[in-house]
């Protein structure tokens, strides 16, 4: 039943217009400041969490700096998708539909839950796909960028970002 009611949530949420637009705003401002910090626009400088002077702008501690800074914008956006999951069902007054369905109250809150953090993850994604694609294109400085590394992409999700989304979307 839990799988059911997650898998409704993020159909629901993926049909809806703000999911895109927090997607490509956090996958722009990942992406813009890994060009800048890489030399792209001449007359600018960027220097993200000591990625000036000896150290890629794609290492793994500077990768970690971003997606940890970048996410933490994102909690205006966890509470919007958070919040809403629930708040959305007493605000249309649908609730007692569900309630007194054969669906248990735990159930039908952690299934909205889950698949409201489906959702984040997913949008909060767009944050290593942002800095990754980034590092690839042609008009940077190529010297500023070592090679890219999968788990570097991967170790801020697992040690903030996730964590971040579960205890604040908790929270809300």
């Amino acid at each position: 039943m839990i799988g059911t009611i997650a898998a409704f949530e993020v159909r629901k949420r993926c049909s809806l217009l703000s999911t895109y637009v927090y997607f490509g705003l956090f996958f722009a401002m990942a992406f813009l400041t890994t060009i800048v910090a890489g030399g792209a626009f001449q007359g600018t400088a960027l220097i993200v969490s000591g990625s000036g002077g000896k150290t890629w702008i794609n290492s793994p501690y500077v990768i970690f700096s971003m997606t940890s800074l970048l996410s933490y914008f994102g909690l205006l956006v966890t509470s919007a998708i958070m919040g809403g999951a629930v708040y959305q069902d007493f605000h249309y007054r649908t609730y007692m539909f569900f309630f007194t369905a054969p669906i248990r109250k735990f159930d039908y809150l952690v299934g909205r839950f889950l698949g409201a953090l489906v959702v984040l993850v997913l949008i909060f994604a767009s944050i290593g796909l942002g800095i990754w694609l980034g590092s690839m294109m042609p008009f940077v400085d190529r010297v500023t960028f070592g090679p890219n590394r999968l788990a570097a992409y991967v170790q801020p999700y697992l040690l903030v970002v996730l964590p971040n989304l579960i205890i604040t979307g908790a929270l809300f």
